[in-house]
């Protein structure tokens, strides 16, 4: 068996996406595409396996794309910012949240820095630079 380790700190998320997409990418191109499990795995098995689960998930494509409404969405930020996520995103990040705490636990994804990268990575997929396939 095979190990890749993608070092994260407890309850916090990649400091980039790029990193993380190509750790991905390497997993997909030597196991998935071959049919191989890839059990993920973190000290409580919760926050950082979910968040690897639904990055993974969601590059290759797994809960589709949504259509349904590209208007921003506001959110203020702990900054006190104003911040903006398409409700498409936030539709697709909620699918993956959704399915990997249905099949992993209810506190997989367990804080909003988690789901703050998760919207993040979902929009560098969504633009096609992390996506699988693409150049």
């Amino acid at each position: 068996m095979d190990i890749l380790r993608i070092p994260l700190p407890e309850g916090l998320a990649p400091l980039s996406h790029q990193p993380l997409d190509e750790s991905l990418t390497k997993l997909i191109d030597n196991y998935t595409t071959r049919g191989a499990s890839i059990p993920v795995r973190c000290r409580g098995d919760l926050g950082r396996a979910g968040l690897i689960a639904c990055c993974w998930a969601l590059k290759i494509g797994l809960y589709g794309w949504i259509n349904v409404d590209l208007s921003p969405n506001p959110a203020e930020g702990a900054d006190g910012l104003d911040n903006y996520v398409r409700r498409d995103i936030l539709q697709l990040v909620e699918r993956a949240i959704t399915v990997v705490r249905r099949r992993r636990s209810v506190k997989a994804i367990e804080t909003l820095k988690q789901v703050r990268f998760l919207t993040e990575y979902a929009d560098f997929l969504r633009e096609g630079v992390g996506r699988h396939g693409q150049t």
